[in-house]
C-alpha cells in the first residue's frame, strides 16, 4: 500500500520545471492521480516534438478508478492501513494526448522519448468537435505500440494484417 509520503503526484511538483505545459492544461483532478514522471516525460516529448500539444480534456485520458487493473490509467481507490481514508494504490502512469502535426511526426517523436513503453495512436478521436488523432502514452517497461481504427485495435508486433494497417495509418496524414 502506498502511503501519501511515497507518492510522486503530479499536483504537488514544482510546474516551474515544466516548459510546455501548465497544470491548468490538466482537467478535473487528473493531477492529483498522475505519477509527475509521466508528465516529466510528455514536456520532453512536447519540447523534442516542436509541435503544440494538447492534452486531452477528458479526465479518463489521466486516471480511471473503474475497468480493468492492467490500465496504466487505473488509478483504484482502497482504504489506507494506516490513515483509514480512501487513498490510491498507484498512481497513473499514462497520458491521452493531441499532438497538432503530422501522425508520423509525432510517432516518431514518441518513440524518441525512450520513457514511453507504450505508444497507442488512435485515429476515431475528436479533439473541439473536429476529427483528431490522439496519442496515448505510458510508463511501462515493455514496449508495446498500437492503434485503433474504427474501434478496432491493431499491433503491429503482431504481423501480418494488423502490422499492414498500423503502417498504413502511420503513413497518412492529419
Amino acid at each position: 500500500m502506498l502511503t501519501e509520503d511515497l507518492i510522486l503526484k503530479a499536483s504537488t511538483m514544482d510546474f516551474g520545471v515544466i516548459r510546455r505545459f501548465v497544470p491548468s492544461e490538466f482537467p478535473g483532478k487528473a493531477l492529483e492521480y498522475l505519477d509527475e514522471s509521466i508528465v516529466r516525460a510528455l514536456d520532453e516529448y512536447a519540447v523534442h516534438l516542436k509541435h503544440p500539444v494538447s492534452p486531452s480534456t477528458n479526465p479518463a485520458g489521466f486516471y480511471r478508478f473503474g475497468g480493468s487493473e492492467r490500465s496504466r490509467h487505473w488509478v483504484g481507490p482502497a482504504p489506507s492501513v494506516v490513515t483509514g481514508k480512501e487513498d490510491v494504490r498507484r498512481l497513473s502512469t499514462a497520458v491521452d494526448v493531441f499532438p497538432f502535426c503530422d501522425a508520423g511526426e509525432a510517432f516518431e517523436a514518441a518513440v524518441n522519448c525512450r520513457e514511453f513503453g507504450g505508444i497507442g495512436i488512435y485515429y476515431d478521436t475528436e479533439y473541439g468537435g473536429k476529427d483528431r488523432t490522439m496519442f496515448h502514452f505510458d510508463l511501462r517497461e515493455r514496449p508495446l505500440w498500437w492503434c485503433r481504427v474504427g474501434g478496432i485495435y491493431y499491433y503491429p508486433a503482431n504481423g501480418g494484417d494488423h502490422r499492414k494497417m498500423f503502417y498504413a495509418m502511420l503513413s497518412k496524414s492529419d
